[in-house]
């Protein structure tokens, strides 16, 4: 029996291609809104410090 086994490996490098080809635009398509969800945890940890800085000052004001 004789194997010939170019057209099978290059069958399978383009599978494998179309395959990577594939999963990169899915993961394109389809962001994860991870990078939203940082942008709005530093947005409220901002405003929480300037809270605090801006309250330290009153409260001595005020005596409290």
């Amino acid at each position: 029996m004789k194997f010939d086994f170019v057209p099978r490996l290059n069958a399978s490098l383009a599978r494998l291609m179309s395959n990577v080809e594939n999963e990169a635009y899915y993961n394109e398509a389809h962001e994860t809104s991870e990078p939203v969800f940082w942008l709005v945890f530093g947005v409220a940890i901002a405003i929480a410090l300037v809270t605090l800085y801006i309250a330290r000052p009153i409260r001595r004001w005020l005596g409290v």
